[in-house]
């Protein structure tokens, strides 16, 4: 979706654009964002990534007008790795992993890319969900959320391995940022 607004001085135009395209995004300049609940299936986690671009002052022009984009939401990046509980990667093969009551939707602003919690928590599945193991390395998985502030001790991932539970909690009260990833590396299901 794109915008172009005509500036209030000479004859220059102010350029927004968004990604992925939703007809409701040219409605106005907010609206509300949500990201994928099961980003494992089809391009669902490419359609969670929200983008935009903002080109300001833009003179009229036959050329093609560059737009730089940049990433308003949260990756997350989870490892699983052989640790205290399970020796050697095959034995992480086929994990799943679900993020517990992270936020998943969010206002998005086009006309200055600030992005606002909103929404209920919900659970989310990963790219790449039920660990693949290649040698002795695991694939990690890949989620996009909405950035936010997530509690200390407050389960993040749960994990399942076979007919075992697992959970995982950050110690200290994590921020998530937008346009960043975090990487998030379990040595432990114990």
């Amino acid at each position: 979706a794109y915008e172009i607004i005509p500036s209030l001085v000479g004859s220059e135009m102010c350029l927004r654009d968004s990604y992925p395209y939703r007809e409701e995004f040219t409605a106005g300049s907010s609206f509300t964002f949500t990201v994928q609940s099961d980003q494992s299936a089809g391009r669902n986690y490419t359609n969670s990534d929200l983008m935009s671009a903002v080109r300001q002052n833009v003179a009229p022009t036959a050329d093609a007008v560059e737009l730089t984009f940049s990433h308003r939401l949260t990756r997350l990046d989870i490892e699983l790795m052989p640790g205290e509980g399970f020796a050697a990667a095959d034995e992480l093969k086929g994990a799943t992993v679900t993020a517990k009551n992270v936020k998943s939707s969010c206002l998005f602003n086009l006309s200055d890319g600030s992005v606002s919690e909103a929404g209920t928590p919900a659970d989310l599945t990963p790219r790449g969900n039920g660990a693949k193991v290649t040698g002795e390395a695991i694939e990690p998985m890949q989620l996009i959320v909405v950035p936010q502030t997530l509690a200390a001790g407050e389960i993040l991932f749960e994990i399942e391995l076979g007919d075992e539970t697992f959970f995982y909690a950050p110690n200290e009260e994590l921020v998530l940022d937008g346009g960043k990833y975090y990487r998030f590396e379990i040595l432990s299901l114990i």
